[in-house]
């Protein structure tokens, strides 16, 4: 189970049922605790002495303004020394879990107050190995909604938005740890006539395609995936030389040559097309995202190729482009300088492809691609890349094994990490390799050996092999042990393994390829010499057939769960399906609700808790209530029924449904004494949580 932390400047726990929303709908295996309210500091540099995989800081900047900042008299020094000092705490905590901030709206009146802070935040935190940073920016890109805060809630117990806020919250959350634990598409694949643009283009011509705002929306969408990392492909039923004259001259397209990978223009099966780009460009299936507007071609893919991701696209444009927004595969938390060159190394892979088709042999090729390698410890600034890689790599990955970037320091300080970069005459192929090893008495022992899949072919695993030899002998050590564990995508890694020296130790749950030092040192590449294949007792490591990518879950989500209505119902309706057979607080004799107000409290109650109440006597703490969601109902009574429940009902009632609505229809029929609210309710704002509680059940039991 990966262990997450869900810290905040604000008290963040109603974003639990959210989260649990997320990860049950998502099947990831995650398990959520929550620190202390206004803890961010303490948490991030470990002073509550909790050990996670994860932790998601929730920051709302208004929350660290002085009253100078507040006032509007331009940059408010505190804060600017808390931003600086939270940048700071991060990069600490990053260095053992990873860490994610999400930077929460702050009210209109301090918007103007934190701008500048903010910027400098997320400047900040880009440059932090192991850390991402989601801008409030980036979360009203999302949900462009209104009604975020709640100033009685947070008055009353420091929550300070409503419960659309926080399923926005909660939701923000989650995209960043589904980012965590899924690799993203690597591939976008999209049609052409009625997704790039409108028209068909065989039949109107390429001046009589219409390229409309919308559609300039969506095309900057893929750029921007572009300028992400991802591959952008077309795969369009037209004539090969009409989709390029489109991309090359109509003077509305935004999407040009430079900026697609490859094309598949022709009459042929789409699902033929995007396999043939999958063979073209080295990766497996279950990397592709294949987007278009026609149903028939989308439901053709999905059955042909379920590993591939196949997404319908609405007519309209802007719905288009809503839907993809809220398409999690799309999103991109961390650019590392190779994702931002990844387009323009493809491309010269396919440069080198030609010269291939040239070549009488693959020595030949090899000989005139002038390739070099160099093989070294990383830099800070690429740790980030190989967290990535390990990430993302599964042909040519003996262990399958992720590596977030704390996971690396213990390689870091004894100085065994190694990358591996590549160039030839055609370009720069960036850091494409990394090897993690440690030595156990006088052995190397290889941890992870993985090579991109773009470096493939070219004996470049063969150096990597030979320079671990010759740093094992450099060290006076005999041995080199390499981990192989088949993942049933890495049969490029075994055959690898395969063709070396060495013998298989096969007596720990772990298979390992033991070679002399000397065998390692003098691995060789003999690119015209066919590659063993596992034997037939090593059935096992044969690569199977990829899982299936959830199509309909992600088309779902993109369509049906992009507003925070849609997803507050879908909580309440997922919490709905979870009630217990043993119910908790249950009244001997069920009452229903007699009365308007008790059925709107008995809905807002079932909104609130788990198991939800069947009878206006159930009490509130009996049904898993707590303080924290009594706040919240007392706000969602404030916006019902435009009153404010006098604080002395929490402690001289049982807290029922009868009870409630009865002090809910007497604060609408009178008046109440404006004084001793306001004394009350001052008494329980500053009063925590904790203690609220205590009292209240102190009161209940009296």
């Amino acid at each position: 189970m990966f262990r997450v932390r869900v810290i905040g400047s604000f008290t963040v726990d109603p974003v639990n049922d959210v989260l649990e929303f997320w990860t049950g709908l998502l099947d990831l295996d995650v398990g959520w605790q929550f620190g202390g309210f206004g803890q961010v500091f303490q948490e991030l540099l470990g002073v509550s002495g909790v050990d996670m995989d994860g932790r998601v800081v929730l920051v709302r900047l208004a929350d660290w303004l002085t009253d100078s900042g507040r006032a509007g008299d331009g940059p408010d020094p505190n804060l600017s020394e808390l931003v600086d000092e939270l940048a700071e705490a991060v990069r600490v905590a990053a260095g053992s879990a990873r860490v994610a901030v999400v930077v929460c709206p702050s009210p209109s009146q301090s918007a103007e107050a934190t701008a500048e802070a903010e910027e400098s935040l997320i400047s900040q935190l880009a440059g932090v190995p192991g850390a991402v940073a989601i801008s409030s920016a980036r979360l009203l890109s999302w949900f462009p909604e209104q009604e975020w805060h709640e100033p009685f809630t947070e008055e009353l117990g420091r929550m300070p938005y409503t419960r659309d806020g926080y399923a926005m919250l909660g939701t923000a959350v989650a995209r960043a740890v589904h980012g965590w634990l899924r690799p993203a598409q690597k591939v976008v694949v999209a049609d052409c006539d009625g997704t790039l643009w409108d028209g068909v283009v065989g039949e109107v011509g390429v001046d009589g395609v219409e390229v409309s705002p919308g559609r300039r929306r969506l095309q900057e969408l893929l750029i921007e995936q572009v300028h992400a990392g991802r591959l952008l492909c077309l795969n369009s039923r037209n004539d090969d030389g009409d989709v390029r004259e489109v991309l090359q001259r109509h003077p509305d397209m935004l999407v040009r040559d430079e900026h697609v990978t490859a094309i598949r223009a022709n009459w042929q099966p789409k699902p033929e097309n995007l396999r043939s780009l999958s063979t073209q460009l080295g990766l497996a299936l279950d990397d592709f995202l294949f987007v278009d507007d026609d149903p028939v071609q989308v439901a053709e893919m999905r059955s042909s190729l379920p590993q591939v991701t196949s997404i319908l696209l609405p007519p309209d444009a802007d719905a288009a482009v809503s839907l993809l927004t809220h398409s999690w595969l799309l999103d991109t938390f961390t650019v590392t300088r190779d994702d931002s060159q990844r387009g323009l190394r493809y491309r010269e892979h396919g440069q080198r492809e030609q010269v291939r088709a040239r070549a009488g042999t693959l020595a030949e090729f090899l000989d005139r691609l002038r390739l070099t390698v160099t093989i070294d410890a990383p830099t800070e600034t690429e740790l980030e890349r190989v967290a990535q890689l390990t990430a993302r790599t599964n042909q040519f990955n003996l262990t399958g094994q992720r590596y977030p970037v704390a996971d690396l320091a213990p390689y870091l300080d004894d100085g065994t990490c190694l990358v591996v970069r590549a160039r030839d005459r055609f370009g720069d192929y960036g850091l494409v390799g990394v090897t993690l090893c440690h030595v156990d008495q006088a052995v190397l022992v290889v941890d992870a050996m993985l090579l991109s899949c773009r470096a493939l072919g070219r004996g470049i695993e063969h150096r990597m092999m030979a320079d671990l030899g010759t740093r094992a002998i450099a060290r006076g050590l005999t041995e080199v042990r390499v981990a192989y564990v088949p993942t049933g995508r890495n049969l490029p890694a075994y055959q690898f393994l395969a063709a070396l020296p060495g013998q298989w130790d096969r007596t720990t749950g772990t298979s390992h390829l033991c070679l002399t030092a000397a065998e390692a040192a003098a691995a060789r590449y003999q690119p015209d010499e066919a590659a063993d294949t596992p034997p037939s007792g090593d059935a096992n490591i044969q690569a199977g057939p990829t899982s299936a990518a959830p199509s309909e879950k992600i088309q779902h989500i993109a369509t049906n769960l992009t507003t925070a209505a849609q997803i507050v119902a879908a909580v309440q309706a997922w919490r709905g399906s979870i009630t217990t057979a043993d119910y908790p607080g249950a009244a001997d004799e069920i009452v229903p609700p007699q009365t308007s107000t008790q059925r709107t409290v008995m809905q807002l109650w079932a909104e609130l808790l788990t198991p939800p109440p069947r009878s206006i006597t159930d009490n509130f703490f009996e049904l898993n209530g707590d303080s924290l969601k009594l706040v919240g109902f007392m706000g969602q009574v404030r916006q019902h029924f435009g009153v404010e429940l006098p604080v002395n009902v929490l402690f001289e009632t049982t807290l029922s449904i009868a009870e409630i609505a009865a002090a809910i229809d007497e604060a609408q029929q009178g008046d109440h004494d404006v004084d001793e609210l306001d004394m009350l309710a001052g008494q329980l704002r500053v009063l925590p949580s904790e203690r609220i509680e205590v009292l209240l059940d102190a009161a209940d039991d009296h």
